[in-house]
């Protein structure tokens, strides 16, 4: 053992007691060199065990403890740490409960001003934490990660040092949900900060709606009530015309993916109310997405719809489900549909007679409502 022991800086007197411990082992477990770790690990010691972390605050596999004030729904916050939060920050309600909206959350530590470095003390989450739990060393280049350790948890999820500078794709696992990683994977992913809620992509806020997310309320409100502002964003960015706004299901830009918008109509429709799963789902109903990219439970309900591989996409016909009327489709259908994030007022099959316009005259209020007596009850 003691080539191991020597690595780490002790020597016969240090161990002895004489000299006191080695001037390593008041370092992280990050600090450590690849030799170094090598030499922990033939000690018996991961990080958890050499940074004498709580195994249950830090989780299997977290290198950092998980800075539980950034995880409080934005609802929980008192106006003091909202108001710091946006001010410092940038967050809103949807980027804060909605881990990876917020830009701020692709900047390093090294990266920030002052300012955003106090109101990340506000969440006791700094330095490496920071660029942990929020950034999953996003900033870092390939040698950078190769130098810090967190290339093996990367390269074990696929990615390598093309795909990491974005000369090549990005590894299958980028597209999986958090259960279609296997075992293996999920732990690599915890050696990044990455749990199932900020996999996931996840909401903090709890969804009580019949949809697999949270419905974009402001998407359903007309025209006429958008503020100028918002009226703005729709034309310039996603090309709206007061018209096809009013019209769900009409515009052009609700016929592509999140994945096909420019980077710069990602950022407003996220302004919007947007991410790429609310986008994906309640725009297109993950019609612009190919057969084979749909998670299971996506495929299922698209099925029992009428789909098939060879029949789906988005300028396909529909099959014949969706000239029924939303009170003939089955309870199995209409379940299907709203796992598909439609819904009875603006389903192809009931959409006449103004029935769209005078769903969006209702506001807010009335998409609450119509959300949560839309499902008929089982028998």
């Amino acid at each position: 053992l003691t080539p191991y022991l020597e690595s780490l800086g002790w020597n016969s007197q240090r161990w002895n007691g004489q000299n006191g411990p080695p001037i390593l082992k008041q370092n992280s477990w990050e600090d450590l060199t690849s030799e170094q770790k090598e030499s922990a690990m033939q000690l018996c010691f991961y990080k958890t065990s050499y940074d004498e972390l709580n195994i249950v605050e830090y989780g299997f596999g977290y290198p950092i403890s998980r800075p539980a004030a950034r995880f409080v729904p934005w609802a929980n916050l008192d106006s003091e740490m909202r108001a710091t939060m946006e001010q410092t920050l940038g967050y809103n309600e949807l980027s804060w409960n909605i881990p990876g909206l917020n830009p701020m959350e692709l900047k390093g530590w090294f990266q920030m001003n002052d300012s955003e470095k106090r109101g990340a003390e506000a969440i006791n989450c700094t330095d490496s934490c920071w660029d942990c739990w929020q950034a999953q060393y996003n900033t870092y280049g390939w040698q950078d990660l190769v130098n810090r350790g967190h290339d093996e948890a990367y390269a074990a999820l696929g990615w390598t040092e093309s795909s990491w500078c974005g000369e090549s794709e990005a590894p299958a696992t980028n597209k999986r949900s958090w259960n279609e990683l296997t075992e293996q994977e999920q732990l690599n992913a915890t050696e990044l900060c990455l749990d199932q809620f900020n996999w996931d992509q996840n909401s903090l806020e709890v969804n009580t709606e019949p949809f697999p997310f949270i419905q974009p309320k402001l998407r359903y409100k007309q025209w006429s009530s958008l503020t100028f502002g918002q009226q703005q964003i729709a034309m310039t960015a996603l090309l709206y015309k007061e018209e096809t706004w009013d019209n769900v299901g009409t515009a052009d830009i609700e016929m592509r993916s999140f994945d096909d918008l420019t980077d710069f109509q990602k950022t407003y429709a996220v302004e919007l109310g947007f991410y790429e799963k609310t986008w994906d789902c309640f725009q297109n109903h993950y019609r612009a997405e190919p057969w084979r990219d749909l998670s299971p439970d996506v495929r299922v309900a698209s099925e029992i719809l009428g789909w098939n591989q060879s029949s789906w996409g988005i300028t396909k016909p529909t099959p014949n489900s969706y000239d029924k009327s939303w009170d003939t489709l089955s309870v199995e259908e209409q379940r299907a549909a709203t796992n598909l994030c439609h819904f009875d007022k603006i389903w192809p099959g009931g959409a006449s007679d103004q029935l769209v316009g005078s769903f969006l005259q209702e506001g807010e209020e009335g998409v609450k409502s119509q959300a949560a007596q839309m499902l008929p009850k089982s028998a």
